[in-house]
């Protein structure tokens, strides 16, 4: 028998019992399998690779910026407060006519189209990896 070969058959034994009552078979069953054996390898003491689902810098401001957007809008912040606080605070000083053909109006009104799909249910594809 190769080396190695009954060690791999017994985690082959051992992921089909913890698998079939454990995790519905669904979409995310990927993303709950690569979970459960980084849990594994952590717990043997074997080497763990980070995790996939750990966002960028860049991505992490982004969803910060969004969700203070959602926190904003849940209050009642106007957009034009909402634009001077996340993008700029000239926005403050726009008149009514600047504002409406700003490039800020029209940010805010994509990240919170953004924003929302999230909220509504896109967060799924965030702890999916993708």
């Amino acid at each position: 028998m190769k080396p190695g070969l009954l060690e791999r058959i017994q985690e082959m034994a051992y992921w089909r019992v913890l698998i079939r009552p454990a995790f519905p078979l669904d979409e995310q069953l990927g993303v709950r399998i690569a979970a459960a054996n980084r849990l594994y390898r952590h717990l043997r003491g074997l080497p763990v690779l980070p995790s996939p689902l750990r966002p960028t810098e860049l991505q992490r401001d982004r969803h910060l910026r969004l969700f203070r957007l959602l926190d904003g809008r849940a209050v009642g912040a106007r957009a034009k407060l909402l634009a001077s606080v996340l993008i700029d605070r000239a926005v403050l000083e726009f008149s009514a006519a600047e504002w409406s053909d700003s490039r800020e109006r029209k940010q805010i009104g994509r990240w919170t189209t953004e924003a929302k799909r999230l909220r509504d249910g896109g967060y799924t594809g965030l702890i999916a990896g993708r």
